[in-house]
């Protein structure tokens, strides 16, 4: 799994997944693209990831604004 692929990285992989989440760590949107196939264990590890990696976002966000403080 790559996050954030650069164009050479995306120019060879064969399947894309893009998963977003609210605040409460809920999915707002998924978007599965190429021809590539998943498997279930990929689904549930990208499912994390994504949760993990938006709270990592918005802590970052909410520090360099100062909102929620």
């Amino acid at each position: 799994m790559i996050l954030d692929p650069n164009a050479e990285e995306e120019a060879c992989m064969d399947a894309r997944i893009t998963i977003t989440t609210n605040s409460d760590r809920c999915f707002t949107a998924v978007q599965k693209g190429s021809t590539g196939a998943f498997t279930v264990d990929q689904l549930r590890r990208a499912a994390e990831t994504a949760k993990i990696k938006g709270d990592e976002i918005r802590t970052k966000l909410r520090e360099l604004t100062n909102v929620g403080r």
